[in-house]
């Protein structure tokens, strides 16, 4: 196994320094700002902790993300070969902005697959401006993808909740003792394990941080059919992109054409 793949599978994640273009992150930029700036006031007031939520699947120029050579090569690097896109969100934090709750992004905790040892699913997270504790950078707890720890017990409602912010008090916002910063600069991209807890600091600097954050299943085609299936009410066909762009983007997208049932969603480990 090759050396970010083991780090993946026992830290949670990796980092990789200087992957992306910088210029092309910077038009990426210019475009996230502008439509974080668009939300309305209903939307942002329901995305306090968060800060945007707005889908990639808006605006085709995001392809050259999703489909980013580097990424895919590091992919490959890491022994994915035929990895699926699932979705991706806009998460742009304004200055002076809440903290971002304790969570994980996996959804089938009830299943036995959420404790293998490889992700079932992975986030790649792009930052589109320098990211430090100040404005509003990532915590994870490293490990906690595979071992239960105490912040779980923490976590009792779900994410539509958190996002209100209505208690700041909740131990959902607070640092914990085994969590980790992870900085970054423009260019940098970190991938982590769907599973693990993470969190961000609270932006006080007074400018705007966007992340733009991917979900991939690394081995969609290795994953339960009734895995695969119930993946379906995580990821939505882009609607607005021309035919070349979609075209591009089938090869990438998760696909079951079984009969296999769907499970119940469930986006709390218990233990």
């Amino acid at each position: 196994m090759n050396d970010l793949r083991n780090q993946l599978t026992k830290e949670g994640y990796i980092k990789i320094n200087n992957l992306i273009d910088k210029k092309l992150l910077t038009k990426i930029n210019v475009l996230t700002t502008d439509l974080v700036n668009n939300q309305t006031e209903k939307e942002k007031k329901e995305q306090v902790s968060t800060g945007s939520m707005i889908s990639v699947s808006n605006h085709e120029n995001f392809l050259s993300l999703i489909i980013n050579d580097e990424l895919l090569k590091i992919f490959s690097r890491m022994g994915y070969n035929n990895p699926k896109w699932s979705s991706g969100y806009i998460i742009g934090k304004e200055s002076n902005s809440a903290p971002l709750y304790w969570h994980t992004d996996w959804w089938a905790w009830d299943d036995p697959i959420s404790f293998s040892k490889e992700p079932p699913m992975i986030f790649v997270m792009f930052y589109l401006t320098n990211t430090n504790k100040t404005n509003g950078c990532l915590r994870v707890i490293p490990g906690s993808h595979l071992k239960f720890n105490e912040v779980h017990k923490y976590i009792k409602k779900h994410h539509s909740h958190y996002r209100l912010y209505n208690n700041p008090d909740d131990p959902v916002f607070k640092s914990v003792k085994d969590e980790l910063d992870v900085t970054s600069n423009l260019g940098d991209v970190i991938i982590g394990d769907g599973r693990i807890l993470h969190a961000a600091h609270p932006n006080l600097s007074n400018k705007m941080r966007t992340v733009v954050t991917l979900w991939y299943y690394p081995d969609f085609d290795e994953l339960p059919d009734h895995i695969k299936a119930s993946s379906e009410d995580h990821h939505k066909w882009p609607k607005n992109w021309n035919e070349k762009s979609l075209d591009i983007l089938k090869k990438y997208f998760p696909k079951y054409e079984g009969n296999a049932k769907k499970i119940k969603w469930n986006r709390i480990r218990y233990e």
